[in-house]
């Protein structure tokens, strides 16, 4: 634990923060990926448009402003650990990232970086340094010990390609040594290596979403082709084909649908785009686990041209009597309406769709995955409809801040 002392003069640089803490990050990573480019595999390029900058800046602005109580800093804590454990975060990574952490304060914070100061940063990042580690030893040792479960990355080959829409494909992977594969939790992530001669650090890493229901032979994950950035999705969708190897770490993530915390309570599950992985998987567990009286609602929106798992979703639809499924188009190609059926309609998510498909609204547990906007736009409206927090549960890559605010 660390000292009053110490204690008084972090809480002291809350205001400093506050007003410099964004050009202290940006000036971080500038200073970390040039002296030490080995650890660029770890960070997404994409994200470097200032959307890990921001997430950073708010992590740090919070541990300093709840230094006396971190608990409360648990949960975002839970997603950082499990995000470094994805990615494979050693010990010996942390005294990197320290050093330029602590570096980039004397330089950037200048005159307000007394001795007192590095002094204090030094002894607080060493505390959340162990905090993480600790934590994330456990989720390698969790990993390692579960039925089929592995540490590191491990080969799979392409057991087969089958393209969703327009976009998504999906790619079913199997082990190459034909070991079983672990139970993971429905709406976890799996993360892809492959190489990247372009790339400083020669290989590249990304999170994709398992998007079918555990089982012991093949992972499935269903990616949208990212025609403007995405250089692993593009290498996926066009390079690699059936039987190709890859490697792939274990499953990972603190989304997940958590029948404990559900109890008898209903489940409602929305979807915005891409973002129906993580939830068809919540959808096709939740249907072999729930009572027959707990009533699953399932919203996707999309574009009317643009639909994944449309068959798989409504021949679900046809077998479960306690599911009901809507699709929710922002508009139709041709404008021709007479053509969607009874569960679908046109528009954006509101108040009044909500109030008209979802039975019981406040007892029901609320998972959604989707786009920045659809995802603001959605915690507003649970929020406005007093929906508790803690039965509101989303995914979303970036700042927490940027949906809760």
């Amino acid at each position: 634990m660390l000292d009053n002392k110490t204690i008084t003069i972090l809480k002291s640089t809350v205001p400093i923060l506050k007003e410099s803490g964004r050009v202290l990050v940006d000036y971080f990573y500038k200073r970390m990926f040039a002296h030490n480019p080995e650890v660029l595999e770890i960070f997404n390029e994409n994200n470097q448009n200032g959307t890990q900058q921001q997430a950073l800046t708010n992590a740090i602005l919070s541990y300093a402003s709840n230094i006396e109580n971190l608990v409360v800093l648990n949960n975002a804590i839970d997603l950082i650990n499990n995000k470094h454990a994805s990615l494979g975060i050693k010990p010996e990574h942390y005294p990197i990232v320290g050093k330029h952490i602590i570096a980039s304060i004397k330089e950037v914070l200048k005159n307000d970086a007394t001795d007192d100061t590095i002094d204090a940063w030094t002894k607080a990042y060493q505390l959340l340094a162990q905090i993480f580690i600790d934590k994330e030893n456990n989720i390698y040792q969790s990993q390692k010990k579960i039925k089929g479960g592995w540490n590191g990355f491990k080969t799979f080959y392409i057991a087969d390609k089958v393209k969703e829409n327009n976009l998504i494909t999906s790619f079913y992977l199997k082990p190459q040594d034909n070991v079983i594969l672990p139970v993971y939790k429905a709406g976890q992530y799996i993360t892809i290596r492959v190489k990247n001669n372009s790339h400083k650090s020669e290989t590249t890493m990304r999170n994709y979403s398992l998007s079918d229901k555990a089982n012991e032979n093949c992972f499935r994950i269903s990616i949208k082709k990212d025609q403007q950035s995405g250089y692993v999705s593009n290498l996926l969708h066009d390079k690699f084909n059936i039987n190709d190897t890859i490697e792939i770490a274990p499953p990972c993530g603190n989304f997940f649908l958590d029948l404990e915390k559900l109890g008898n309570s209903n489940l409602t599950l929305i979807a915005g785009g891409v973002g129906v992985t993580p939830i068809m998987s919540m959808l096709l567990f939740a249907l072999e686990n729930l009572s027959i009286n707990q009533q699953i609602t399932f919203i996707y929106c999309n574009t009317y041209n643009n639909h994944a798992f449309k068959k798989t979703i409504n021949d679900l639809s046809n077998k479960y009597s306690n599911l009901k499924v809507y699709y929710r188009y922002d508009k139709l190609i041709d404008n021709n309406i007479s053509k969607i059926a009874e569960n679908e309609s046109i528009g954006y998510i509101d108040i009044d769709f909500i109030n008209n498909v979802i039975p019981e609204i406040l007892n029901n547990h609320y998972y959604f995955c989707g786009p920045k906007v659809f995802m603001i736009n959605l915690y507003k409206i649970l929020k406005n409809l007093n929906i508790s927090k803690n039965n509101i549960n989303f995914e979303f890559f970036g700042p927490r801040e940027a949906i809760e605010d």
